[in-house]
């Protein structure tokens, strides 16, 4: 799907505005030169980009406080920060944010999970908000959940939102050796070539820098962008999903959920409306159905991997 005028919501309009006119000059001045420039705004998040307000902050602030060591498919080492709460002896669910974002972004759903009887973790990806790297990917964001499983223990689930969900499908996707109950996703694009398509358009690329931009991504990671289909990837899962989605989302569009969920043999669709692409996590309707799915945790059968 790749709409010729996706929605975007833009949290720094100034800065979009600086990349725009930078990557125009430089089109006008050398073209290749602009997909390679675009190819970079795509694969760097920007950190700070989205504020985090107080509250966020004094939920972080309650947690333990523990940094990881690993490294990456590229060969180079990262720092991953982690958030622990709760009792290590009960099943862990994960919190995965989505990009430009960190974990505070998912601090909502901790006081729930917490009371519902789960120890809860939560992870700045690589690149993002206090963990190391300059430039990440969605298999970057599996390998650092692998070094969660492998440092703090096996996991009951994940909840993932926006890029972080899409990222948590595609290790289960690629990595066999994964395993897990169940899976949750929270505003997920359903194809990577759609989101390169929205970062293109904010930066002012036109359709040959986007597809110089899909060029320099095959030759990165060894794959045309539109292999990284969501939705085929949900379709060979046989675990039970829940996947929520909000119609008044100007990021990523409502139809983009549903195919995932309809693709998806044991998957839950779970659709609001008027709480966009980032108010969804703060719902307390939204949140307690989140909890409500990951069950029992006396029955959890962990994740390995």
């Amino acid at each position: 799907m790749t709409p010729s005028n996706p929605r975007h919501a833009a949290a720094n309009p100034l800065l979009e505005s600086l990349f725009r006119k930078t990557v125009r000059g430089v089109g006008r001045v050398y073209p290749p030169a602009s997909g390679w420039l675009g190819f970079q705004l795509f694969a760097t998040p920007i950190r700070g980009y989205y504020p985090v307000p107080d509250s966020d902050r004094v939920v972080l602030d309650r947690a333990q406080s523990i940094r990881l060591h690993t490294f990456l498919d590229d060969g180079q080492r990262c720092r991953l920060q982690t958030y622990v709460w709760g009792d290590r002896t009960r099943p862990a669910v994960l919190l995965l944010h989505g990009w430009m974002s960190s974990a505070a972004q998912m601090t909502n759903f901790v006081d729930p999970l917490l009371e519902a009887g789960f120890q809860v973790i939560a992870l700045d990806g690589p690149a993002h908000g206090n963990s190391s790297r300059l430039q990440t990917n969605s298999r970057h964001f599996g390998q650092a959940i692998k070094a969660v499983i492998r440092q703090l223990g096996p996991l009951h689930s994940f909840i993932g939102h926006s890029f972080g969900a899409a990222a948590s499908l595609l290790l289960l996707f690629e990595d066999q050796s994964v395993t897990l109950p169940q899976l949750t996703l929270i505003a997920s694009p359903a194809e990577t070539q759609f989101m390169m398509h929205v970062i293109a358009r904010a930066i002012g690329a036109n359709e040959t820098i986007e597809a110089n931009m899909q060029q320099r991504f095959l030759q990165r990671y060894g794959l045309p962008i539109d292999f990284f289909s969501m939705p085929k990837m949900a379709a060979t899962l046989d675990i039970p999903g829940l996947v929520v989605h909000d119609r008044d989302d100007r990021l990523i569009p409502f139809e983009q959920g549903e195919a995932i969920a309809q693709a998806w043999p044991g998957a839950e669709f779970l659709g609001s409306e008027g709480l966009g692409h980032g108010d969804i996590l703060r719902d307390a309707a939204i949140i307690a159905n989140v909890v409500q799915f990951q069950g029992d945790p006396a029955l959890s059968v962990a994740c390995r991997g």
